[in-house]
């Protein structure tokens, strides 16, 4: 009796520790750079996927009730490069992406993902889909049926395949203000600030990791797109990173750049606060805004890589100065 027993309670052992265990023992070559993409743990089973040169960064969450996922990059064949990394990490399902807003290179490969997962997103992201994600998609769609795929390819090269796996993949589950995500094991917490970098951006919090992905409300040592089309309000944008930055955090996963601590959002905020206070400056200058725009780089911004979109920043800071 003692023996049966006795085997009855090491089977129950093993049951429960085997369900305990989220992952897999995980190939060192899967944190080694150069292998692209490959992962960092940022947080008790929380991998955030580097080198990831496609689009928005990604995170995954390995939970009892299965897989969160953060974002999907901008085509959904290089989202298989991911799959195959989550795979080598558990088999667990994936059972969420969450979109932190509305722009290409953050949703553009959520085809790649499983069909039945459930896709969660703040509620003006689906309408923004279709005023700014749709229309790229079906003048793309009009280009092939015109010119023919041939002509294109010669166009996009390698990327007309990407472009042509794209599909628009709505949110199916949406919030106004906050929402929690349970996922078992750990607890995912959504909120909306307000129109910051877009109308439907979002924070994401693992709470119980202490970790935040901020989607593109940061961007680590990176001018930010500062766009009119989005409504883009830089003046909350900086006083809303400026609050989390006083908040309990251990990391913070950018939408672009690398990893940091809190003080990401710290330099973030006054990166904002500082081109306010420069273009206002400059408003009252005779300069044509691309030479405005470089002089204000060189000046407050050395050390970041210039892009094209900083012109539109610094203009869209102008025009709302002068309203």
């Amino acid at each position: 009796m003692r023996n049966k027993l006795f085997r009855s309670l090491a089977l129950m052992a093993i049951v429960a520790i085997t369900s305990a265990c989220s992952t897999k023992e995980i190939p060192a070559e899967v944190f080694e750079a150069g292998n692209g993409p490959y992962i960092s743990e940022v947080g008790e089973n929380l991998y955030f996927v580097e080198d990831f040169n496609n689009g928005g960064n990604i995170c995954f969450l390995v939970a009892k009730k299965g897989v969160l996922i953060v974002d999907a990059g901008n085509f959904p064949g290089p989202v298989e490069k991911v799959m195959a990394i989550i795979r080598k990490v558990t088999d667990k399902p994936l059972t969420h992406l969450v979109y932190t807003h509305v722009h290409g290179d953050h949703v553009g490969g959520a085809a790649g993902f499983p069909g039945d997962i459930s896709i969660v997103a703040h509620e003006n992201l689906n309408p923004n889909l279709e005023k700014f994600f749709s229309p790229g998609l079906e003048a793309f769609e009009s280009r092939v049926e015109e010119l023919g795929e041939d002509s294109l390819r010669l166009v996009y090269g390698e990327r007309f395949d990407d472009i042509a796996g794209v599909e628009v993949r709505p949110a199916n589950k949406t919030f106004a203000e906050e929402m929690t995500v349970d996922m078992g094991s750990y607890t995912v917490e959504l909120y909306y600030p307000g129109t910051c970098h877009t109308s439907d951006n979002i924070y994401v919090l693992f709470k119980e990791q202490k970790v935040l992905h901020t989607g593109d409300l940061v961007f680590n040592r990176r001018h930010p797109f500062i766009g009119a089309a989005y409504e883009a309000n830089p003046w909350l944008w900086a006083e809303t990173v400026k609050e989390w930055a006083g908040k309990d955090l251990v990391k913070v996963i950018p939408g672009h750049g690398p990893v940091g601590g809190p003080e990401i959002l710290a330099e973030q905020s006054a990166y904002v606060d500082t081109l306010i206070e420069a273009s206002g400056t400059h408003k009252h200058t005779q300069m044509a805004i691309s030479e405005s725009a470089q002089e204000l780089h060189n000046e407050y911004f050395p050390d970041f890589q210039i892009g094209g979109f900083f012109t539109g920043g610094e203009q869209l800071i102008i025009d709302k100065l002068g309203e």
